[in-house]
């Protein structure tokens, strides 16, 4: 589990860093920009607006957001996980997930979430975010590029008596019916070659399991 997870780290990198970088930039040109013009009010006060000064901390804090939120999201998924589980709100572990694979998603679909009040559940964080990642890569590959509008990918949460449900759909191709019996069998896959180790399904089946 922890060699697929880290697979998928792998595959995702440039990904993540192109989500750090966006932030970044404009955090580096605002700080930057509002150097040279804090540096002038002595001087030159009337070539300095307040109000434009304070707009550019409010993005360079938000920038500084996103990026705090991407690494946080990053160690959720990467670290070993310790047996004991812990209560974990679903909808967080979901979302950590869905930050670490956006840059798969956001080329081919829309997001869409439905996200019921449900009770927390007993489970490692880590491992859970690890079968939504596995879910959402899934439906992103299942996707091709260039038709954001016209797809989507629908995250559901509900709950069901004392069952705590989740769901992830998408407007993909599709399985074909005659793979179905393989889909939890470990290195089967039907991706294009470097997609995929045909372990995710079969080490996210055996994750939820573990927690019956």
């Amino acid at each position: 589990a922890q060699a697929d997870r880290l697979s998928n780290m792998g595959m995702l990198a440039a990904g993540v860093a192109h989500e750090i970088n966006n932030p970044l930039s404009f955090v580096l040109y605002n700080l930057e920009s509002l150097a040279e013009d804090i540096g002038r009010l002595p001087n030159q006060p009337e070539q300095v607006s307040l109000s434009d000064i304070q707009i550019r901390f409010q993005e360079a804090l938000a920038g500084t957001r996103r990026i705090r939120d991407i690494a946080r999201d990053l160690g959720t998924f990467s670290r070993v996980e310790r047996d004991e589980p812990v209560c974990v709100q679903l909808k967080d572990v979901i979302e950590a997930a869905l930050n670490m694979c956006f840059n798969e998603i956001k080329y081919r679909a829309r997001v869409v979430k439905s996200y019921d009040e449900i009770p927390a559940v007993l489970a490692s964080t880590g491992r859970l975010s690890q079968v939504f990642l596995n879910l959402l890569l899934n439906a992103a590959h299942a996707i091709d590029e260039g038709d954001v509008n016209g797809n989507e990918i629908a995250i559901r949460t509900w709950s069901e008596d004392t069952l705590v449900c989740a769901e992830i759909r998408d407007t993909g191709r599709g399985i074909p019916a005659e793979h179905f019996p393989q889909l939890f069998d470990p290195f089967f896959t039907t991706k294009a070659v470097g997609l995929g180790s045909g372990l995710g399904l079969a080490i996210s089946k055996g994750i939820v399991e573990g927690y019956d």
